[in-house]
């Protein structure tokens, strides 16, 4: 393969920090487990994360829970939360999942595995960078490491060490290929970003008892690399000319986005290094991959990206799933919505208060023994600006949702998921305009004479505000099959209200005309305007040399359905 080169030209200066057996530092700071301790994640019987004092005793991840006690009789287990309708969101499933230590054993026949708190952990780590780095760019990769674009902040902070005749040193790290050269402008860079990832590692153990690992970098790629290579609690440097060595023996499952089909692609061509992809000829890649694919893997083999730390921290979806035995039961199939959405309505809560957002979609998904996973798009019910739904409503509406939209291929089951999509911004309560619009006397009489100016206009053309009927919970108010991105169909329906049936565009019992539902000040002063022009269009001659209405009857059309598209939509 012909080697690109890295880029002569390095302008960025790329952290990536990875927190150390993540969940096993979250439980033991939240029990007071000290640190050189055996401890230890358990997920039913399962490790899925073990501290350092645990893995010099042998414990390994993945080991089955009773190997691992066989071991190291001292070994301290931590239950992952579990959610489930005898468990609320929150309930601690002890230590050791053992009953006489106080709390119940989890059970995986009634329960569900939720990773909720160490997601909240994530959340106090985020915002304490923020602290520590104004401005910069953080992206959250996963729940427990993140990338930092700190290229502003080396150059601000290498003009000052500069100007005083000194450079910070690398900070105690592990630098590729051999110390710094002081002489290289782009390894200062380097070594100042050192010192920041240093200043932030410290920040994180002092304030939050976390230790991490760092790898400092000319790009995304390198940097996560870097940070695998020196763990527990240190942090690894890798300059522009040592990226090719450090890559030539590299395993691929060790490359971002090397895995699964790509990985497996790889193999088969007798790739298990990311040297051996590089000794390939450009024209094997191309032919199996083809040019543009082939030119990525090119690149990202000799440790080359140009992917931009991306202002990521807030979650594009969230799911909540669970695997079962196969079932066609409908009371299972019922209690295991309640389950889901115990777990997914509080962190939509969560959500809704900290971002201002909620989902528009409600996904289902379920997997059947005989035609594999599939999946259902809904509307979510709706719940007040700055709130989750209940736990109830979200279940009764996912399982009503379930019978009139997938049941038909849906049984039996083996795997169900809820997940919320499409997230859209929402006004804090309180700030909506319409809210605001109404809230004094002699602006409420003014929406009332905009809608009697508009009535007046339209004649019977306009729509009767729905009115506010309580419907059962659960029930589906609308539903249209469609598919969403491919065969097997779909369904997205109208959702029911959380409010007791009632719209969450306005409160409760509230006195607002349901007619001004959503529409805010500017767009009653448009309708104000239109209808005033519909007066004077209603009485346009018809163009018969056309066929239909001329040019006014056009506008007027236009007008008519403008209005009526505003007026309709709280409906």
């Amino acid at each position: 393969m012909t080697q690109i080169g890295h880029p002569a030209n390095h302008s960025r200066v790329i952290l990536h920090i990875d927190f150390d057996c993540y969940y096993a530092q979250v439980e033991q700071k939240r029990l007071g487990i000290p640190r050189d301790t055996p401890c230890a994640v358990q997920q039913w019987e399962g490790l899925i994360a073990i501290n350092y004092a645990a893995r010099a005793r042998g414990i390994t991840r993945h080991m089955r829970v009773h190997e691992a006690r066989a071991r190291v009789p001292e070994l301290v287990l931590v239950h992952v939360e579990t959610v489930g309708a005898d468990a609320p969101h929150g309930a601690d499933a002890g230590v050791g999942a053992d009953p006489a230590k106080g709390a119940p054993a989890p059970n995986r026949s009634t329960q569900k595995a939720s990773l909720e708190r160490y997601r909240r952990s994530t959340a106090e780590v985020l915002t304490l960078l923020h602290a520590q780095l104004p401005g910069a760019v953080i992206e959250k990769a996963s729940i427990d490491e993140v990338y930092i674009d700190v290229t502003a902040e080396v150059e601000r902070a290498l003009s000052r060490h500069e100007a005083h005749g000194g450079l910070l040193p690398e900070a105690d790290s592990v630098v590729i290929g051999g110390p710094l050269n002081p002489g290289s402008e782009f390894e200062r860079r380097l070594g100042q970003g050192a010192g920041l990832a240093a200043r932030l590692r410290a920040a994180l153990f002092e304030q939050l008892g976390y230790t991490s690992s760092a790898g400092i970098a000319s790009n995304k790629l390198l940097a996560k690399v870097a940070s695998a290579m020196n763990k527990p609690n240190r942090q690894t440097i890798v300059p522009p000319r040592a990226a090719l060595s450090l890559m030539q023996n590299l395993p691929l499952p060790k490359l971002r986005n090397f895995g699964g089909k790509l990985g497996d692609s790889l193999a088969a061509l007798g790739c298990a290094t990311a040297g051996d992809v590089l000794a390939l000829a450009p024209e094997v890649l191309e032919r199996r991959f083809g040019p543009e694919r082939a030119a990525f893997i090119s690149a990202a083999v000799q440790g080359i990206s140009m992917e931009p730390v991306k202002a990521r921290e807030v979650t594009k979806s969230m799911l909540a799933a669970k695997t079962f035995y196969n079932t066609r039961d409908l009371d299972v199939i019922k209690s295991w919505f309640v389950v889901l959405a115990n777990e997914l309505a509080p962190r939509l809560g969560i959500d809704a208060e900290e971002n201002l957002r909620r989902p528009k979609n409600l996904t289902i998904y379920y997997r059947t023994e005989t035609d594999g996973e599939h999946s259902r798009v809904f509307l979510m019910p709706r719940f007040p600006p700055g709130q989750g739904p209940s736990p109830q409503v979200l279940a009764e509406a996912a399982y009503s949702y379930f019978l009139t939209g997938c049941m038909a291929d849906a049984l039996p089951c083996s795997r169900l998921a809820l997940s919320a999509t499409d997230f859209t911004p929402v006004p804090a309560a309180g700030t909506s305009a319409i809210t605001r619009f109404l809230s004094a006397p002699a602006q409420r009489q003014q929406g009332h004479a905009i809608r009697a100016e508009a009535r007046s206009a339209l004649g019977n053309d306009a729509p009767d505000a729905a009115p506010h009927e309580a419907a059962a919970p659960g029930a589906i108010l609308a539903a249209n099959s469609r598919s969403p991105g491919g065969s097997g169909g779909g369904a997205e329906a109208r959702a029911p209200s959380t409010a007791g049936g009632h719209s969450s565009e306005g409160p409760v019992g509230s006195e607002e005309d349901p007619l001004l539902a959503g529409v805010d000040v500017r767009q009653q002063a448009a309708l104000l305007r239109e209808a005033a022009m519909l007066r004077t269009l209603r009485n346009a001659p018809y163009d018969s040399s056309r066929g239909a209405a001329g040019k006014s009857g056009k506008r007027k059309a236009d007008s008519q359905h403008s209005i009526t598209r505003f007026f309709g939509q709280g409906s």
